[in-house]
């Protein structure tokens, strides 16, 4: 797989990802970027609003700048390519992709070699 040279600025490993509605065949599909320093991964409020989520939760979340905050986390099921994450919470925020967080990540093998702009994902 290939680091986004042209939407991301420095590159950044980019797969594909499905969100569904759990239960349904509902989903969305977009750009997830991989986040090693995310606890969760974050999907588009807007995909939250299109696959009619509700809300299972609230967890309280520190950003980066150490700045916490209660929000609100959903139940879905993800697809990066074959594979499948068939229970997960996750939280929404105004971004046009999702961000795959380290409880995906650490479900998998992920290898990034940044120097030649590529990563693979496999299954431990």
């Amino acid at each position: 797989m290939r680091y986004d040279t042209t939407n991301y600025h420095p590159p950044a490993p980019i797969v594909d990802v499905k969100v569904f509605r759990p239960n349904a065949r509902t989903h969305e599909v977009g750009m997830g970027k991989l986040d090693t320093g995310a606890d969760m991964t974050v999907i588009p409020v807007s995909w939250v609003r299109r696959l009619r989520l509700l809300p299972s939760g609230v967890v309280t979340v520190t950003g980066y700048d150490a700045s916490s905050a209660k929000r609100e986390i959903y139940p879905v099921r993800i697809e990066l390519g074959r594979f499948q994450f068939p229970s997960l919470e996750v939280l929404a925020s105004n971004r046009e992709d999702a961000l795959i967080g380290r409880d995906i990540l650490n479900e998998l093998n992920v290898s990034l070699n940044g120097k030649e702009l590529t990563f693979e994902l496999t299954d431990p």
